[in-house]
């Protein structure tokens, strides 16, 4: 069997990724792969859609946690398995506004930061 976790770390050091993050992401595919007991590369892309709306709907997922998991897991799927599935180009999931979004009257006459256009 490779070992996945190194490859990952190196994966992610090299991206310049933090240590948090490197903590989170490699964390997201530990879980995946308990779930289904079994090694990254043998988990299916259905599965792996399966898995996705499971956590979101079955165990409640925060859109704050989904967005980490799906980061984390389209990290290494495509940085470590090399996989270019379709499913990885559809995963996000949206942030959570404390003002309420798009149909806050605060977030729509917010100017824009000076970095969004960097």
């Amino acid at each position: 069997m490779k070992d996945y976790y190194q490859q990952s770390m190196k994966a992610l050091q090299l991206s310049g990724m933090s240590e948090r993050t490197q903590q989170c992401y490699t964390r997201s595919v530990r879980m995946l792969v308990e779930f289904y007991h079994k090694t990254p590369d043998l988990i299916s892309e259905q599965e792996l859609q399966d898995y996705f709306l499971h956590r979101r709907h079955a165990d409640k997922w925060s859109a704050a946690t989904m967005r980490i998991c799906y980061s984390g897991i389209k990290f290494f799927f495509i940085n470590v398995l090399k996989r270019q599935w379709h499913t990885l180009e559809l995963v996000h999931a949206k942030r959570e506004s404390r003002h309420g979004g798009t149909h806050c009257v605060k977030c729509q006459n917010r100017a824009p930061h000076p970095q969004s256009y960097i």
